[in-house]
């Protein structure tokens, strides 16, 4: 039996590796709210730790999932969809999970690596030929596998500033032009280093990587995510941006902190959310029982199962430069004695905060949502002790 100090280390080095944050866009595409649903297991007492939890730490709302070998164990939200108001969230409602929305996008790019359309190993030039003379020095070499991986050396961001922002992207209006003008500017400009020589995070690649799935798919890639990887795991109820509208509390409402406390952010509020050119790097918001339906396919895709890709494939996106832990495509993952035991990452657009966790040997996933965007505060300290709670409860390490 592994002992605590051994899962302890794990946690260690899980948090080493850099559960991260991210973006969101505004709402758009949403389709019909799903069924409450009525699978889990009925536990009581689990659900009133998560609402002690919730009140401790003043989130609005509190939403946990714990998933094992297909089957929902628990389902629980608690608290409110909007501070001051009485409406509770639900099971059904959707929640933006930022950064979490990378591993959606390196799944997408994926599907074309499948078909054939593209390799891992395509220099990004080659899909912009057009490009080809105004290339900084190093970036002729950045590979489709180095963007996803944030091993392209670009930088964390495209803008430093909103007249930078009105400067790079122009009269631009198409959201896909938007796009190729940051791949354009990221391809351009100096790098932070030589492609593959170093990891950076970075929100600039994923932008990036969205660019070379609408150039490959021929349409935007909101769609492409829908109709390659989102409808064909049963995925209907999500959207990008906030979810609901501003007309009425039809679902939760993120919240940005403030000194001393929250303001709740309307969905079109667009002043306090990251334009829709972000979506590749943060913007998918979906139910909790949705977001499950991805994480099993990325559970059953490393045992040849998946519905999306083939076995080589999960498991290529599923691992870290050099086989160490470290960040993987759309994932942390965290690797012991050779295998990757572990797949986590959260999100944030400073509005909300999500969390995943995938334990492999297991089988076990973790789902974390709250709409508050204290990703550095209260909703993180939150969802460190949730997770400690469901560790004792659910045991994901094995014995």
């Amino acid at each position: 039996m592994k002992s605590l100090t051994n899962k302890a280390v794990r946690a260690i080095a899980l948090s080493s590796i850099g559960l991260l944050v991210a973006c969101s866009t505004p709402a758009a595409n949403d389709v019909a709210l799903p069924a409450e649903p009525s699978s889990a297991d009925s536990d009581a007492a689990m659900v009133a730790r998560i609402e002690q939890i919730r009140e401790r730490h003043g989130l609005p709302a509190l939403g946990v999932l714990v998933q094992s070998n297909d089957h929902v164990r628990l389902l629980a939200v608690t608290g409110v969809r909007k501070e001051g108001e009485p409406e509770p969230a639900t099971p059904a409602d959707m929640w933006h999970i930022g950064s979490n929305t990378k591993a959606m996008t390196a799944t997408l790019v994926a599907t074309f690596v499948s078909d054939g359309s593209v390799g891992f190993d395509t220099r990004v030039v080659e899909l912009f030929p057009e490009l080809s003379s105004q290339l900084s020095a190093g970036a002729d070499s950045i590979t489709v596998e180095q963007v996803l991986r944030h091993q392209a050396g670009f930088a964390a961001n495209p803008f430093n500033s909103l007249d930078e922002y009105m400067a790079a992207i122009g009269d631009a209006g198409d959201v896909g032009e938007q796009r190729r003008r940051v791949l354009e500017r990221a391809l351009t400009q100096p790098l932070l280093f030589p492609p593959g020589s170093d990891t950076s995070y970075s929100n600039t690649g994923f932008i990036v990587a969205g660019a070379i799935a609408e150039r490959l798919g021929g349409s935007s890639w909101e769609s492409l995510l829908q109709q390659r990887v989102l409808v064909p795991l049963g995925i209907v109820h999500a959207g990008f941006g906030a979810p609901g509208t501003s007309a009425s509390l039809d679902q939760p409402w993120g919240h940005r902190p403030v000194s001393g406390g929250l303001i709740p952010v309307a969905p079109d509020d667009q002043e306090h959310q990251n334009p829709p050119l972000f979506g590749p790097a943060g913007s998918v918001h979906l139910s909790l029982s949705d977001w499950a339906l991805f994480a099993t396919e990325h559970v059953a895709g490393r045992r040849g199962l998946g519905k999306l890709l083939d076995q080589g494939s999960y498991e290529r996106l599923h691992t870290a430069p050099g086989g160490e832990s470290g960040i993987a495509m759309g994932f942390g993952a965290l690797v012991e004695q050779g295998e990757t035991t572990m797949l986590a990452h959260n999100g944030s657009d400073g509005n909300w905060f999500a969390e995943l966790r995938i334990y492999l040997e297991t089988d076990t996933t973790y789902l974390l949502v709250t709409n508050d965007g204290r990703e550095d505060g209260e909703a993180r300290l939150a969802f460190a002790e949730v997770r400690a709670a469901l560790n004792e409860r659910y045991e994901p390490f094995p014995n």
